[in-house]
């Protein structure tokens, strides 16, 4: 559903089957996945969106559950926020206001 590249061109793939992030690298190597498909901190029921912070970590939206959550840059979960409606995106910026 989403690709993202990082700073060393690896690729980052949202798996919505497998609920997962593959990363593969330049080459399409597989070298590994973050998250699964779950309820739990750092689980995915349904993956709509992706972004890399400026600090490297990544942010993910998934729909289903209504939630965002963050990983740092080696893709450990850190956190996760609950939203109380449902949203269809995920729009960052780097204005406040």
């Amino acid at each position: 559903r989403d690709i993202l590249v990082d700073e060393m061109d690896n690729i980052y793939i949202s798996d919505y089957q497998d609920g997962a992030i593959k990363i593969f690298d330049p080459d399409g190597n597989y070298i590994r996945s973050i998250g699964k498909k779950g309820e739990g901190p750092g689980e995915f029921q349904a993956l709509s969106a992706m972004a890399f912070l400026p600090d490297g970590s990544l942010l993910t939206f998934d729909i289903r559950a209504r939630r965002t959550s963050l990983f740092d840059g080696k893709g450990e979960f850190v956190s996760s926020h609950k939203w109380r409606n449902s949203h269809f995106n995920l729009i960052l910026t780097d204005q406040s206001g």
